[in-house]
């Protein structure tokens, strides 16, 4: 088989492509319960209109107190993720629900548990969305900044700033960063062959 392969966008990211590894793998399955049960590869494969996938979330419902509608306290019944010190904190919203006054708030803080850590937001203006008053919440450079060495597994090895390294959190050698490397380290876009981004 060729070290890359050549796939659709709907099955590399939904469908799932067929990978003779993980066949050999699945069949397996029975015998080695600590295998997840994937049968083909895709960023989100078995993750679309599912009801787990993305595992147990513990927020606020606002009964005691309105202002904790939407905030998290755990998720798959853990405070902490990963990651060390204040980086490994489970807080903020998952981003469908927010507490009422949050668009008063200068920032906004989303946990995203694909990323075992939180995503920092900050106001830009007021808006609207078809007629209807909002507010935007954008992300900075600090969002994937690497002075924060928790995100790092070995601090004397950390990626520049504007990637973040995910191996700590699903065991897998993936980065994070915003679209073409947008606020990264001018270094990531230069490694790329035709990346201009304006």
């Amino acid at each position: 088989e060729d070290l890359v392969k050549t796939d659709t966008v709907g099955n590399l990211l939904f469908d799932g492509s067929r990978d003779k590894l993980l066949t050999i793998l699945h069949l397996l399955k029975p015998y080695i319960k600590t295998l997840p049960d994937m049968d083909k590869f895709g960023w989100f494969y078995k993750r679309n209109m599912s009801l787990t996938a993305d595992g147990v979330f513990t927020m606020g419902s606002g009964l005691g107190n309105i202002d904790d509608l939407g905030l998290m306290t755990a998720w798959n019944y853990r405070n902490r993720s990963v990651y060390p010190g204040e980086c490994g904190r489970i807080h903020g919203t998952y981003g469908e629900e927010f507490p009422p006054n949050s668009v008063y708030q200068s920032d906004i803080t989303l946990y995203a548990n694909d990323l075992c850590s939180v995503l920092n937001l900050k106001r830009q203006k007021a808006s609207s969305v078809r007629g209807i008053p909002s507010v935007l919440f954008a992300g900075g450079p600090d969002v994937f900044s690497n002075e924060t060495t928790c995100y790092c597994r070995n601090s004397n090895n950390c990626p520049a700033s504007g990637v973040r390294d995910l191996s700590l959190c699903n065991g897998s050698p993936a980065m994070v960063s915003w679209p073409h490397f947008y606020l990264a380290d001018p270094s990531y876009r230069k490694a790329v062959v035709g990346m201009n981004p304006d």
